[in-house]
């Protein structure tokens, strides 16, 4: 079953720019504005733990803009993203243009067009210090504008954490789809398992550069059926 809602936050960085949270898991985290809104919206990447070696991150540089043109053209916002390959909606291994071939080939081709890699090449495993210490690298590059991918969430009030003063944000911003029966932490996670939902965060330079920061799971697969559980 997929996620609830999902969609793309398109705004500012709020400083301060980083945070880091342990709560049940280990979590990066910070803050995006738009017009229209006094108050900032939390986002919050999932590390797992801050020692454990439970994550794998990359970095994907120079993305086709060319590719991102619904994400590009949106005001600043958030925006519900349909599940499907014309949204805009992000997914990790399937490509809108998937050809006859087999499934690696399929999953290689897409990987090769949006960022300029193979599938296989680059995934970094680490803990969550190191993973957010890789994102705080690039939220430290003053980027012109922030597009957050995963699933909202909203507060009823304010909430005030380390000093910062917040309301609404976006969670679950990493590959959403993989997961086996039983996680690491010993929860079953392939309730919220689905395909072209993944989460992730895109930061666009002042020249109009993009980059994205990509993570997921050690216990991911990235080999899924169309229901997004491993295949």
């Amino acid at each position: 079953m997929p996620l609830p809602s999902y969609g793309v936050l398109k705004g500012n960085l709020f400083i301060p720019t980083e945070q880091t949270e342990q709560g049940n898991w280990f979590h990066g985290i910070y803050y995006v504005t738009y017009p229209g809104t006094s108050i900032p919206r939390k986002c919050a990447t999932d590390f797992s733990s801050a020692t454990a070696n439970n994550v794998q991150y990359k970095i994907f540089n120079n993305l086709k803009r060319d590719l991102f043109t619904n994400m590009l053209n949106l005001s600043d916002g958030y925006y519900d993203l349909q599940p499907n390959s014309t949204s805009g909606a992000l997914d990790y291994i399937r490509s809108p243009l998937l050809g006859p071939g087999g499934c690696l080939e399929a999953l290689v081709g897409f990987w090769k067009l949006l960022f300029n890699a193979t599938l296989s090449d680059g995934w970094i495993v680490s803990d969550g210090d190191n993973a957010v210490a890789e994102l705080q690298q690039l939220l430290n590059g003053s980027p012109a504008k922030l597009y957050v991918f995963g699933e909202p969430f909203t507060d009823d009030a304010p909430v005030v954490s380390d000093g910062v003063t917040s309301q609404n944000g976006m969670h679950n911003i990493h590959m959403n789809q993989g997961d086996p029966p039983v996680s690491s932490d010993g929860i079953d996670h392939q309730a919220d398992d689905g395909i072209w939902q993944d989460g992730a965060t895109i930061f666009e330079s002042a020249n109009g550069t993009l980059t994205a920061f990509c993570n997921k799971f050690v216990t991911q697969s990235m080999n899924t059926n169309n229901q997004g559980l491993p295949a």
